[in-house]
């Protein structure tokens, strides 16, 4: 017995004098973590954190705190945010090797499949490689010439629809960039008036900014993912689970099977990316049509809602800065002929045109945070530590809002980015922080500009855009983690050459 006892004392002190040295270690650490506002004792900074504009607000935190990084904890959970583009350059680029992890995300990830099929929230493993290495391959900045007839027709069907009904412009916006995706992506052809592929990608989009915005308990417990349907108060949310899986999988799964079936007779490569991919050299390999399919998905997904995005704020510039729109008409009809449709190689002289398209990037961000990103073991920046699985995101909007970057950032001024006799520097290049930062950038980014910048040119001949004076532009934003414009009227007239 006093054997017995010796023993239980020597591990009962050794015990407490490893609680005690953890709870220091974890109390030292906390200290040394980035700047954030007070916690609350029971919710830490859940409460300092909006669920609408929360970009504006880690902005504001971060000037009345003085620190371009900082900090925000509930939950067990760390939320370092960075708000200026050299924290991130530092971080997401130079030590992309451990910032370029996934967060956890159970509604929208494990229980609805997307970590598992869309690339953009897959863990930076073996399959992620190979997933951007193809993406990387079809949609590099050098040979982009393959989709670039699918872009001006998509351009020139939005023209055409808002001919026939310019009420319905921001409907017709969706259907373009929706038509010109699934073309480029699967080789369907949507000049029809068959919607079925394209209530798929709208259903199944819908779905995911839910997930992604619901702020469902089973992200912050885990453990409720587990709790059967017949649970009293859990069927109508297993229900939603079961509906919006089937959507996602319906998304990935149909077009793709369309586009197989368009391939079955064919001997030779198709001008689309299915039809590549699946040639690819290692079409071989058991499991190609798997990431074919998810990665055709993933570029469904990733484009069409930001791209109309995009081009809805286009408008919104328009109708509030008319002399913008003039002068970028006056350069495009010194370049196209009469009636003429602009084409990608007129578009190279047209820099107030090119100026236009990175201010629409840059003015009013679609993506304000981006994915957020998480750290894969322990690191230190300006004397702060961040620990092992704390989620980061980059303020995007904070930085294309830097006063020490951008004179006026409020203000749509293409010609910010243009020489001129009185300008020695131009502003900070948008592209280098909108489509994301190291191993995590958006792949999509030649794709987008490109078709940014001939849908500008093409709407800017064929319209004048204008204000209803009835109903002057709000600028009201939908609530999501993507900022898409809320719908407005507009005055859309044709132009007289």
């Amino acid at each position: 017995m006093p054997l017995l006892t010796n023993v239980a004392s020597v591990f009962g002190a050794l015990s407490l004098g490893y609680l005690s040295w953890s709870i220091f270690w974890r109390l030292s650490n906390l200290q040394r973590l980035p700047p954030g506002p007070p916690k609350n004792l029971i919710f830490g900074n859940l409460l300092d954190i909006p669920k609408h504009n929360a970009w504006e607000k880690f902005q504001k935190d971060s000037c009345e705190l003085g620190s371009d990084i900082i900090c925000y904890q509930y939950f067990g959970k760390i939320l370092v945010v960075l708000n200026s583009y050299q924290a991130a350059v530092d971080l997401f680029g130079k030590k992309s090797a451990v910032y370029s992890g996934r967060p956890r995300y159970v509604m929208m990830g494990e229980l609805l499949g997307w970590n598992c099929s869309f690339s953009n929230f897959q863990e930076p493993d073996r399959l992620w490689q190979r997933h951007r290495k193809i993406l990387h391959e079809s949609f590099n900045a050098s040979d982009i010439d393959w989709f670039q007839n699918k872009q001006t027709a998509a351009a020139e069907l939005l023209v055409k629809m808002i001919r026939q009904s310019p009420q319905d412009f921001l409907e017709h916006i969706s259907r373009a960039v929706s038509s010109m995706m699934l073309d480029i992506t699967y080789g369907l052809d949507l000049s029809s008036d068959n919607d079925l592929y394209m209530d798929l990608v709208s259903e199944a989009s819908a779905s995911f900014r839910a997930a992604v915005d619901g702020g469902f308990l089973v992200d912050f417990f885990p453990i409720l993912k587990y709790i059967p349907g017949w649970v009293p108060g859990s069927a109508g949310f297993q229900l939603k689970v079961k509906e919006w899986r089937c959507s996602r999988e319906n998304m990935f799964d149909k077009p793709f099977e369309a586009a197989k079936d368009f391939l079955h007779d064919s001997l030779r490569t198709q001008n689309f990316f299915v039809s590549m991919g699946l040639h690819h050299d290692k079409a071989n390999e058991t499991d190609i049509q798997t990431v074919i399919r998810d990665i055709a998905g993933t570029i469904i997904l990733g484009s069409v809602d930001t791209m109309t995005a995009l081009l809805t704020n286009f408008f919104l510039a328009m109708m509030t800065h008319p002399e913008v729109q003039r002068r970028a008409q006056q350069e495009i009809d010194g370049v196209i002929a009469c009636n003429g449709f602009p084409k990608f190689s007129d578009l190279n002289s047209m820099p107030y045109i090119q100026a236009l398209v990175l201010e629409l990037l840059r003015w009013r961000q679609v993506v304000p945070t981006g994915i957020p990103h998480s750290l894969l073991e322990d690191d230190r920046y300006k004397g702060f530590l961040i620990p092992k699985g704390t989620i980061l995101v980059a303020n995007a909007w904070a930085m294309s809002h830097d006063e020490n970057d951008y004179n006026n950032p409020l203000e749509f001024k293409p010609e910010r980015f243009l020489a001129s006799k009185n300008r020695t520097e131009y502003e900070r290049d948008p592209r280098t922080f909108v489509f994301g930062f190291g191993r995590r950038y958006c792949p999509g980014k030649y794709i987008s500009q490109s078709t940014l910048a001939i849908f500008v040119a093409t709407i800017l001949t064929s319209f004048d855009i204008q204000p209803d004076e009835s109903h002057p532009p709000l600028f009201e934003y939908k609530s999501s983690f993507l900022r898409q414009p809320k719908a407005f009227p507009c005055k859309i007239k044709a132009r007289n050459f």
